[in-house]
């Protein structure tokens, strides 16, 4: 329905009533001046010229229309009303909407009479132009008339425009209760035909046209009658210059128009080309073209009228604007204020040719900032708003540039390898005929077809697996810095069945990484991934982590990545490997890490598979959320013992809960947005509360305020009750000190 209102809303039909009684044939007092080709000595100057009352509304009403129909080509219609005492008729159809067809039908009037007193019945050509008002426009009509929607009703609105002269206050009263009455009579008529749309609100503006010597008793502006259903505004101006100025004020208000000033423009003086002069004009337009600035401020206030306007400076058209300019956000239609001005005249011109005009905003200091432009499409001149900041149509912004600062190591090269190995490939969901296929697929047999998981749980299942463990950034690991030492077996550890071949490749990757602590190979590991494996603080904060560290925090993090992909018995086999490497440097006498490589080689060569498997799953069921496999194991069977279990080595990454990619992208996406918590997003409608907590501040504000009023009356009454003590008081003191004559009764 809030579609149908902004279609349909309260300037889509305006009726302008001009009064031609013998009122406004009177002179508007403001002479025009004339001027003379040659002046002589002998010349006798003319009778000074002025406009007749009627002319002024009739000129001032074009302007209106103008300004209308320059700005809104279609969906605003306008039509006159001419009344002259009881006989009122109109000047044209909601079909003829040109100033053409208005000024040929003003031509057939002859100017009303001063002689004759045919005062309008002001009433009678408001009753004529709500009647007008409830016949329905062409949009109307294909509304209603359009059968492929069910909703058909179509909302009525509409404004009443008069111009004429009030003879004061007690008239202005009547009116006010007539024009109410002949509203009600009017939707009642209209209801009754099946042709006419009821009224759902009408604003009827009441213009008063006075000689600049006769004053009246009205106010200047003031609302009457304000209804869900009417509203009455009185509007009190001296006819002549006023009278036009007062509608173009008018106009801006209705059609929520805004006025662009455009200053310096460099143009030839008429009398000496050789020379030129900056000039100003002014320009109407809808008032969206500054939505910009009115969501910084309160719009630019000009003098004490209540319409914006903006300043804007001309900028030297440049020879290739269409490479250089930025995104244009909105075009509006734009009308000259004084379209016969000499100025305008040339600016209209100059834009018709085809040229472009930059406006920027005045600054006093630093550089110039484009925000419109004046360009001409098919005849008809447009301003462009253009877009200040960054535009949706840009490149998004790096990856590397965080809120918080750049983040310039991000695992893109890694994530770009990811994505082609799980590529995503149509599936055919039909049930097969054989067993085997279905059962490679999945990962093991099922015994029906309800069982088998759906491609999306099997797509799932195999990302959750290789993103168990996977850092965004490169500064939050140390496996990932030195991948090429560490591979296949960073490639192999994350399948969920591996044979007995890549376990032994498994292993020599393994043995390959104690023979290089054993040599001292020093780890290409960066100063950032140090401090993030928590071995950038304390002793080594100035002088960095020695090698011994560096290895420590990468079989750390290694143990830790073994763990958390071992499923089978083959898994296990790779991390008993690591755990009795391990455990073989923690009983060496020296530095941890100087260990003999062919003694680790046949402690892993000689590791049980059934011992794996139950240190294996008792470890496993001892990792937490929070951090390396640190927790006390030594309540279960298969733990190792205090002087057999390794050296706890610092690990800072939180395997579990930070390092899972899947997991990330399910926890943001379950998540609320921070939008929809200020927003108030409901989730069902999919529709957000602007200012969610506005009711609830001005419910404050108000209760405050009647606690203040309630203090405050609560004081003022206390101040009474004092005042009238002491009045009392003040009155049994004075007659206490009365004579005694004055209680005696002297006959």
């Amino acid at each position: 329905m809030a579609s149908l209102h902004e279609a349909f809303p309260l300037s889509h039909k305006t009726v302008l009533v001009l009064d031609r009684g013998g009122d406004l044939a009177v002179s508007c007092q403001q002479p025009i001046d004339v001027d003379q080709i040659t002046k002589t000595r002998t010349l006798i100057p003319l009778a000074p010229i002025s406009k007749s009352l009627w002319t002024c509304a009739v000129e001032s009403a074009v302007e209106y229309c103008r300004i209308v129909w320059d700005i809104y080509p279609c969906g605003r219609l306008v039509r006159f009303v001419m009344g002259d005492g009881d006989d009122s008729r109109f000047l044209n159809l909601w079909q003829e909407q040109s100033v053409a067809q208005l000024m040929s039908a003003f031509a057939k009037i002859p100017p009303p009479s001063a002689t004759l007193r045919n005062k309008l019945d002001i009433v009678r050509a408001v009753e004529m132009a709500l009647g007008t008002l409830c016949e329905p426009s062409e949009a109307q009509h294909t509304r209603r008339t359009d059968l492929d929607r069910a909703d058909r009703e179509v909302p009525n609105k509409g404004r009443v425009i008069v111009i004429t002269q009030l003879q004061g206050e007690s008239e202005i009263l009547k009116l006010e209760k007539k024009l109410a009455t002949t509203l009600n009579i009017v939707n009642k008529v209209a209801s009754q035909d099946d042709k006419q749309i009821p009224l759902d609100e009408v604003e009827i503006v009441l213009i008063h046209a006075s000689p600049g010597s006769k004053e009246i008793s009205i106010a200047p502006t003031r609302r009457l009658y304000n209804s869900p259903l009417l509203a009455i505004e009185i509007h009190k101006v001296t006819s002549g210059y006023f009278l036009s100025e007062k509608l173009c004020q008018l106009v801006q208000t209705h059609y929520e128009l805004a006025i662009t000033t455009v200053t310096g423009i460099p143009m030839k003086e008429e009398q000496n080309a050789n020379s030129s002069a900056n000039y100003d004009v002014e320009l109407l337009h809808p008032l969206a073209a500054h939505a910009d600035f009115l969501k910084d401020k309160d719009g630019c206030k000009h003098d004490s009228s209540s319409y914006s306007k903006v300043t804007l400076k001309w900028c030297t058209p440049r020879t290739a604007p269409t490479q250089e300019l930025q995104h244009c956000t909105a075009a509006h239609r734009i009308t000259p204020v004084d379209i016969n001005s000499r100025p305008s005249s040339c600016l209209t011109n100059f834009l018709l040719t085809g040229r472009a005009v930059m406006l920027e905003l005045p600054r006093k200091s630093g550089q110039k900032l484009l925000s419109h432009m004046l360009a001409s499409h098919g005849g008809e001149i447009y301003i462009h708003t253009l877009g200040t900041g960054r535009s949706a149509l840009e490149d998004p912004p790096s990856i590397s540039e965080g809120s918080g600062g750049r983040v310039t190591d991000y695992r893109i090269t890694d994530f770009g390898l990811f994505m082609k190995e799980h590529l995503l490939i149509p599936y055919n969901t039909e049930p097969r005929t054989g067993q085997s296929h279905e059962s490679k697929m999945s990962g093991g047999g099922c015994s029906n077809d309800n069982s088998c998981p759906t491609p999306l749980e099997m797509t799932e299942t195999a990302i959750a697996r290789s993103t168990l463990y996977w850092p965004l950034v490169i500064s939050a690991t140390a496996v990932y810095n030195v991948q090429s030492h560490l591979e296949p077996l960073l490639s192999i550890i994350v399948k969920p069945q591996i044979t007995s071949e890549q376990v032994i490749e498994c292993k020599k990757v393994i043995l390959n990484l104690v023979s290089m602590e054993a040599k001292g190979t020093a780890l290409a590991l960066s100063s950032v991934a140090a401090v993030a494996s928590g071995l950038g603080g304390g002793r080594f904060a100035k002088s960095g982590p020695r090698k011994e560290e560096h290895y420590r925090a990468l079989w750390a993090e290694l143990e830790q990545l073994l763990r958390l992909y071992c499923s089978t018995t083959e898994h296990e086999q790779v991390l008993d490997c690591l755990l009795e490497c391990r455990r073989t440097e923690g009983h060496q006498a020296g530095t941890p890490g100087t260990g003999a490589p062919g003694q680790s080689t046949a402690n892993c060569s000689g590791a049980g598979a059934g011992d794996i498997s139950k240190n294996g799953v008792a470890v496993r069921s001892e990792l937490k959320p929070v951090g390396s496999y640190s927790g006390d194991t030594s309540g279960t069977p298969s733990s190792p013992s205090d002087d057999q279990r390794p050296k706890r080595l610092r690990v800072a990454p939180d395997l579990l809960g930070k390092t899972s990619l899947l997991g990330l992208i399910k926890e943001n996406q379950s998540r609320k947005p921070a939008t929809s918590m200020w927003l108030g997003l409901n989730p069902e409608t999919r529709k957000a509360t602007l200012y969610q907590n506005l009711k609830e501040k001005q419910l404050q504000q108000q209760q405050q305020a009647i606690k203040e009023e309630q203090q405050i009356q609560q004081i003022q009454q206390q101040q009474q009750a004092a005042a009238s003590v002491a009045a009392v008081i003040q009155q049994q003191q004075q007659q206490a000190l009365l004579p005694l004559g004055h209680y005696l009764h002297v006959p």
